[in-house]
């Protein structure tokens, strides 16, 4: 579990089915993720399943986001081993009603910190579709540097940055600095 200044994050459990039936079922939300498409229940069901077992097979996963003020569920942001470039790629997706709160810049800091603490690892990547550039510009600013661009087998590219654990300390205090989320 992480506690940051106004969220509570924890690892995904079966409880958060409907939340995330929700969050991928959003055309908005889903619209840089894979092909652009939501997913259908079954689809949800599965990929919930998948982000359970991570847990066993790999000792990290994807976290539920919630507020700690309210309890609302905001989103999910969590780990998934990637066998294609050996690492672990981190994903942030929060809910609409939840975007322009800085809770994306919120739980992925906070997340990249535990995993630096708990897995051992010297880096991490994250995939973002071209033409994002609202999350590109986000990535970004806290520390992330585009690496390469991965033609996936379903037809689509997608750019991989990565952050080091050297460049996430460095980012770290002058994240914590700015207070995130104060304000926003």
């Amino acid at each position: 579990m992480i506690t940051t200044q106004r969220l509570h994050i924890r690892p995904i459990c079966s409880d958060d089915y409907q939340h995330l039936q929700e969050l991928h079922s959003d055309p908005d939300v889903m619209k840089f993720i894979g092909q652009g498409t939501t997913m259908t229940p079954d689809q949800v069901f599965n990929h919930c399943c998948s982000m359970i077992g991570h847990w066993a097979m790999k000792g990290v996963g994807s976290f539920a986001i919630f507020e700690q003020e309210t309890g609302d569920f905001v989103g999910r942001c969590g780990f998934l081993y990637r066998e294609e470039w050996d690492s672990l790629e981190l994903g942030t997706l929060i809910a609409k009603r939840h975007w322009g709160k800085e809770y994306a810049a919120e739980a992925t800091h906070s997340v990249v910190r535990w995993g630096f603490e708990k897995t051992g690892r010297g880096h991490f990547t994250g995939g973002v579709m071209p033409g994002n550039s609202r999350c590109a510009s986000f990535i970004k600013k806290i520390g992330w540097v585009k690496e390469m661009t991965f033609s996936a087998p379903e037809g689509f590219d997608i750019d991989i940055y990565k952050i080091t654990k050297e460049a996430a300390q460095e980012n770290d205090a002058r994240l914590s600095s700015r207070h995130i989320g104060e304000g926003a």
